[in-house]
């Protein structure tokens, strides 16, 4: 069970958007959307894959924060340098007190 000093963590929401450039070129970049406070919990660590002939680790890892309504699943958490893509988001009591994210970090690729 989380509780509100497990929140130790400085993470910010980031969503996708196209930005458009003087000579009208369109290019996709990431805008932050809001910064809060998170706990961490690690569910794997280190997991190796290959990909486009590059060895690649992966990190699966849990994220609590307060519940909010402005959070949707297809953003990103930055966390330092680190970089979580969601897979999976709920309100997992129902009482809209947290919000629980399984994200997932890929390392390399080199």
């Amino acid at each position: 069970m989380t509780t509100t000093g497990d929140l130790r963590r400085r993470v910010t929401f980031q969503k996708q958007v196209t930005v458009t450039d003087d000579e009208g070129f369109s290019t996709q970049t990431w805008q932050d959307v809001t910064t809060v406070w998170a706990a961490f919990k690690e569910v794997t660590r280190g997991k190796e894959f290959e990909a486009s002939a590059a060895l690649q680790v992966e990190n699966l890892l849990d994220i609590t924060i307060r519940y909010r309504t402005d959070i949707t699943p297809d953003m990103r958490i930055a966390y330092g340098l680190r970089v979580l893509h969601i897979i999976e988001m709920a309100d997992k009591s129902g009482e809209h007190e947290y919000l629980w994210f399984r994200t997932r970090e890929v390392i390399g690729g080199g």
